[in-house]
Order: structure tokens, then C-alpha cells, then sequence
């Protein structure tokens, strides 16, 4: 029996007017969430709110609705710490690979591996 093995990769995209289809289409985003930003990219994304200073601690995210900046304290979790906390039971006996595809589909969290 063989196992198999799954590699992971991020990737992370700054929302740019060439990236979404014009400056136009950010309008669309009623709710920004923005963490380790820089003084351009909150110009860019949220110029109606007040900068705070950026956080360097880890998780730690400014959520921008209505022009209004709040500091939010997320999760700020491992693959592993995450999937545990998505499948608090192991996988074979979850209900919820009856909603996932071949590919573990459910936020890939709920994978098999």
C-alpha cells in the first residue's frame, strides 16, 4: 500500500485595478480586510478610512467597512491546526467527506491524506 502525499503552496495577489478588471471593480468589495499594509496600499484600497499604524503581530488584520477601520485579532493557524479545528473527527468517520469531491474539497482542509 502506498501513501500518498500532498503539497501545498500558496499564493498571495495585491489588488490592483489590472488585477480585477479596473479601478471601478474595488468598489464591489463592501467589506477589506488588509493586514501588514503598507501606506500605498492603504491609499489604494481603503482611502475613505483613517490608517492606524500596521501590526507586525501575527494575525493581527484591520477590517474596513463603511470607512470605518477595526482592529481584528484572527486565527492564525498551521494547515494542520486548521484542519483539526475543521474535522474535529478524523476523516474516514466525518460526515463531511460526503460533501467533498475526489480533490477533498472542503476548504482542502478535510483532505485525505
Amino acid at each position: 500500500m502506498s501513501s500518498a502525499s500532498t503539497t501545498s503552496t500558496r499564493q498571495v495577489q495585491m489588488l490592483t485595478a489590472r488585477a480585477i478588471g479596473g479601478p471601478e471593480a474595488r468598489e464591489n468589495f463592501g467589506i477589506r480586510c488588509l493586514a501588514r499594509y503598507t501606506a500605498n496600499n492603504w491609499k489604494m484600497l481603503v482611502p475613505e478610512a483613517a490608517m492606524p499604524r500596521a501590526s507586525r503581530t501575527l494575525g493581527r488584520w484591520q477590517i474596513v467597512i463603511g470607512g470605518q477601520a477595526t482592529e481584528t485579532q484572527v486565527a492564525y493557524l498551521t494547515a494542520a491546526e486548521a484542519r483539526r479545528l475543521a474535522c474535529p473527527r478524523p476523516p474516514e468517520t466525518s460526515q463531511v467527506n460526503g460533501l467533498s469531491g475526489p480533490a477533498g474539497d472542503f476548504l482542502t482542509l478535510c483532505a485525505r491524506r
